[in-house]
């Protein structure tokens, strides 16, 4: 009997020394004084689009686009082993995104910048008729680099439609 309390003492102090609470380290960014601005544009394939007696494929401005500013942590924490820190944008109807990063004292190389996928209309021209489709859109990115107090403009991104599977 005294075997079994002393056991069931044991498991119990040691299932509450594994509930104390646990402190997960995480970065501040609101520590970090200097900003950089990511902006551009993005643009999504529309399919085609008619054009006084002609059809013409056409890219518009992906308005509402998300956005994304892909910053892995070791660029901001260089014993921080893995892991990214995302900054969020939205697209204007223009197709004009701008972002703000924060930047320390050292220049930030190999920032992506990213769009969510998507689900739109793509227009596809069949038999001589313009036809409306669902289409889904994976993501496109650009690559920035990153300085204290810099606006930085992103290559003009376009978002392609996902090829369809060919009918057989």
């Amino acid at each position: 009997m005294k075997k079994v309390l002393f056991l069931m003492a044991t498991l119990a102090s040691v299932v509450l020394t594994g509930c104390q609470p646990q402190e997960q380290s995480q970065l501040d960014f609101a520590d970090i004084e200097g900003k950089a601005v990511v902006q551009g544009y993005v643009y999504i394939d529309k399919g085609y689009i008619q054009d006084g007696n002609n059809y013409v494929v056409k890219s518009l401005p992906a308005e509402g686009c998300e956005v994304l500013v892909k910053v892995p942590y070791a660029k901001y924490d260089a014993n921080a082993t893995s892991g990214d820190k995302f900054f969020e944008g939205v697209c204007d109807a223009n197709g004009f995104y701008s972002i703000e990063v924060p930047v320390g004292q050292t220049a930030i190389t190999g920032v992506g910048v990213y769009t969510r996928p998507i689900v739109d209309k793509y227009y596809d021209l069949v038999n001589g008729a313009i036809v409306e489709k669902d289409a889904s859109y994976g993501e496109a990115f650009a690559m920035v680099e990153l300085e204290r107090g810099k606006t930085y403009t992103a290559a003009n991104i376009y978002i392609q439609k996902d090829v369809e599977s060919p009918i057989l």
